[in-house]
């Protein structure tokens, strides 16, 4: 008597395949997929106060945000001079500072304008995830 195999190739080509299919879904619908599909500003908000921490690396931060619209230079040379000028002020730029070689990434978020992140060395620096916790909306100029 010649028993049969409980599972035959097509039976592990389906489980493949629900599998991969699930995974796809599951990314489908995460936070970051959303971002990178609609860039709206209640998910990058989501995503910039609880997926990144200063020290991430620019390929992290790309996982989870896309690739972003780099800086031509023209703003890191704008901050540059900002910095030298009678008007700076240390604590508007962040803890670790601004140097000539820093890299800025610009990530938008319809209806807002573009948020900026500072790398140096492929390193995230002047973050802090506290920032974008909340809405966007200031909310001095409302009365009571």
């Amino acid at each position: 008597m010649k028993l049969r195999p409980r599972f035959t190739i097509a039976t592990l080509l389906v489980v493949v395949m629900l599998a991969a299919f699930g995974l796809s879904v599951s990314r489908y619908f995460s936070a970051s997929a959303r971002y990178q599909r609609n860039g709206d500003v209640e998910t990058l908000r989501l995503l910039l106060s609880s997926q990144l921490r200063r020290g991430d690396c620019i390929n992290r931060v790309s996982s989870v945000l896309g690739s972003g619209r780099h800086d031509d230079g023209t703003h890191l040379t704008k901050l540059l001079e900002w910095k030298e000028g009678p008007h700076f002020k240390p604590i508007v730029i962040g803890p670790d500072g601004i140097e000539g070689g820093d890299q800025i990434v610009f990530y938008s978020a319809d209806p807002q304008p573009s948020y900026q992140l500072q790398f140096r060395n492929g390193v995230l620096v002047n973050f802090d995830p506290k920032l974008y916790v909340g809405s966007d909306i200031p909310l001095s100029g409302l009365s009571q």
